[in-house]
């Protein structure tokens, strides 16, 4: 029985280390001005609120046009127990600072 025991404890610190294994993965490639997005919806406790709480959320970009200092769009859903909050929105290279902002932002709380 002990034996069973080691192999569940195994099992479920692999299945932790390889979660935050691919967490960072995918988050280390993220645009920085994106993760704003996301770090300040997870703290205004207000929208957070109107969702039913943070769940998870979906990011798609332009990896290629970003790479090229282009302009690109993006889509961020951040996903909750009641509604979701879409931005759709456009970022613009800054060569003067050489940074990333986001030039256009639209945003939509909608229930399931």
């Amino acid at each position: 029985m002990k034996k069973w025991y080691k192999v569940l404890f195994l099992f479920a610190a692999l299945a932790i280390t390889f979660q935050l294994l691919v967490e960072y993965l995918f988050k280390r490639d993220s645009p920085e001005e994106l993760e704003n997005i996301l770090n300040s919806t997870q703290q205004n406790e207000s929208v957070v609120g109107k969702i039913g709480g943070y769940r998870s959320y979906e990011l798609s970009y332009n990896y290629w046009l970003r790479d090229e200092k282009s302009n690109y769009p993006f889509d961020i859903t951040v996903f909750g127990a009641e509604a979701y909050i879409s931005y759709k929105g456009v970022s613009q290279f800054n060569d003067e600072e050489n940074t990333w902002s986001i030039v256009r932002l639209d945003t939509l709380i909608k229930k399931y």
